[in-house]
């Protein structure tokens, strides 16, 4: 609720109107895909936008996508938390092209052994599989 603007406050909603339970629907939506950890722009626009759009003082900053796109980055942040430089060795170098950056569980029969491990790998250095 915080990334919606300031002419769409909670306060000021009219139940009649229906938008409390837009609101709660997209929260909903929201929530389901921060579950599934699917943080893509054009999946957020796609079940969001048209629920967004229907708002009175969303209208326009729902088609920019603006609004969405600030609670799918609020949403990340909140369930994936802040990646700092310390977390990939401390090395920021701008020399390689990154290949991969994700973040993944890796379960084996039903144990989890990595859960949310971050994995960042940049073409030209050099990596070592132990098992």
């Amino acid at each position: 609720r915080d990334s919606l603007p300031d002419s769409v406050a909670l306060t000021d909603l009219d139940d009649t109107s229906g938008s409390e339970e837009i609101l709660s629907y997209v929260a909903f939506l929201a929530a389901g895909l921060c579950e599934v950890q699917d943080f893509t722009p054009n999946t957020w626009a796609e079940a969001l936008k048209p629920y967004l759009e229907d708002l009175e003082g969303c209208g326009d900053d729902a088609a920019d996508g603006d609004i969405v796109d600030n609670f799918r980055q609020a949403a990340e942040m909140s369930v994936m938390g802040t990646d700092d430089a310390d977390s990939y060795g401390g090395d920021d170098d701008d020399t390689f092209e990154e290949v991969c950056n994700i973040r993944f569980n890796l379960a084996y029969g039903g144990k989890i052994l990595l859960r949310e491990s971050k994995l960042r790998l940049l073409r030209g250095r050099r990596y070592a599989l132990v098992g």
